[in-house]
C-alpha cells in the first residue's frame, strides 16, 4: 500500500515523483492539457493542478471522483497524493490562459517557474509544470480562475 505524503510548503522530490506517477495515470482517461505543482503564500501550501477540457462538460465533482478512484487503486508506486492537494481546472479559465501567455516554447514540460508576473496581473510565486499544452479549441468562456 502507498504512503500519503504530506503536502504543504516545501515541494519534495517525492512529491514532483508522485504527482507525475498520478498524471500520468489520469491521462490514461481523461485528457490533461497542462498540470503543474503551484504554491501559494495564501495557503502556505502546494496544489497540483490538473487542467481538462472536460472540466466543463462533466463538472469538478465527476473528475475529481475518477481522480481519487485511481489514487485508491494505485497498488504500484511507493507514494500517492491527498486528494485534497489536487484541483481540477477547466480548459478556460483565466489562469491558464494567462499561462499558456507566457511559455517559452509551443510546449513546457518539466520546468520550475519561480516569481514570475503572467499577463492579467498574476503572479506566480512558485510553481513546477509538468506540461502546459496550447489550447486545442477556441472556445472562449467567462470562467472565473478558481487558484
Amino acid at each position: 500500500m502507498a504512503k500519503t505524503l504530506y503536502v504543504g510548503e516545501t515541494l519534495t522530490n517525492e512529491m514532483i515523483i508522485a504527482g507525475k506517477q498520478l498524471i500520468q495515470q489520469i491521462e490514461k482517461i481523461i485528457p490533461i492539457t497542462a498540470s503543474f505543482w503551484l504554491y501559494t503564500s495564501e495557503s502556505e501550501n502546494w496544489h497540483l493542478c490538473i487542467t481538462s477540457p472536460i472540466v466543463s462538460k462533466e463538472g469538478t465533482r465527476k473528475i475529481y471522483d475518477k481522480i481519487i478512484n485511481i489514487i485508491k487503486n494505485d497498488k504500484k508506486h511507493e507514494y500517492t497524493l491527498p486528494a485534497d492537494c489536487i484541483f481540477a481546472i477547466d480548459d478556460n479559465d483565466e489562469y491558464i490562459s494567462s499561462l499558456r501567455m507566457i511559455r517559452l516554447s509551443n510546449t513546457i514540460f518539466d520546468q520550475r517557474l519561480t516569481s514570475a508576473g503572467v499577463p492579467g496581473g498574476r503572479y506566480i510565486e512558485d510553481a513546477y509544470i509538468y506540461n502546459l499544452y496550447p489550447k486545442t479549441n477556441d472556445e472562449s468562456s467567462s470562467s472565473q480562475s478558481k487558484i
